[in-house]
């Protein structure tokens, strides 16, 4: 399996009297066919860069949980060592590093959950991609005219 790593940092506002440890933003491309986005590159207290996944808030537990989670520690490690390295020899405001893993070609485990009662969500789905990588939050919807298709998870942006 063959992926890319983009490395970016955008211009970050920094607000009087907040500590913002947010330092760029790293997206994984898996076989230039699945793209896994946001993941936040931030500063712990003691100035090691590490990845901070997408979460939502689970409606029953009312947790805040990631989107995404690494399932190989070996596979995490290796992506955390490139995001880290890409950022501290950037140059430039975005940087992309190739990078395999395994011999196999891309594939995926797929589990589909049917959701009752409900006329818009019909099932809730996650993938499991090469064994390293688990996406969580997409959803089988029937849209109003009739027509199904998965919703990919996305974070509410209105603030509340």
């Amino acid at each position: 399996m063959e992926y890319n790593i983009r490395v970016y940092k955008p211009e970050l506002k920094q607000e009087e009297g907040k500590i913002n440890n947010l330092r760029g933003f790293a997206t994984i491309t898996f076989d230039e066919d699945f793209c896994v986005k946001s993941l936040a590159i931030k500063e712990s207290s003691k100035g090691n860069l590490y990845l901070d996944m997408p979460r939502y808030r689970d409606y029953e537990t009312g947790e805040y949980v990631p989107f995404y989670r690494f399932t190989d520690k070996e596979f995490q490690k290796e992506v955390l060592d490139t995001v880290r390295e890409a950022y501290e020899n950037m140059t430039e405001t975005k940087i992309d590093c190739k990078g395999s893993w395994g011999e196999e070609e891309l594939y995926y485990n797929l589990s589909v959950n049917p959701v009752q009662g409900s006329n818009t969500f019909k099932a809730d789905v996650a993938i499991r991609l090469q064994d390293v990588l688990a996406i969580q939050q997409l959803h089988v919807i029937q849209a109003w005219n009739g027509k199904t298709f998965v919703g990919m998870p996305q974070k509410n942006s209105a603030k509340g």
